[in-house]
């Protein structure tokens, strides 16, 4: 009997890895093919992982030292995504300025 549940938790556990490695691999290629379609250039952006994007960048210190880091390295307009979800950092003030104006 101990040995069947082994089996079963065995091939559960397989079968979550699959499907986990499955979602990556897709998640991964569609924001590509999606980010192309967009028609636009973003700003740079430092290298992201797939489902969290750059939240290992902002969380890596205090948010205002990890943004100022992060900008000082990429530039005044920076592309970050957490959670899959775009956003858009202005770390200048006349940047900020002309966007608002706009």
């Amino acid at each position: 009997m101990a040995a069947m549940m082994a089996v079963d938790f065995q091939n559960c556990f397989i079968f979550i890895l699959l499907c986990l490695f499955s979602i990556l691999c897709y998640s991964f290629f569609f924001r590509k093919q999606k980010d192309s379609r967009l028609g636009f250039d973003l700003p740079p952006s430092p290298p992201s992982l797939p489902i969290i994007g750059h939240l290992h960048h902002i969380l890596s210190l205090l948010l205002h030292k990890s943004l100022q880091k992060l900008s000082s390295k990429y530039g005044t307009l920076l592309h970050l995504r957490i959670f899959n979800v775009p956003l858009v950092v202005v770390s200048s003030a006349s940047i900020a300025y002309e966007i608002f104006k706009a």
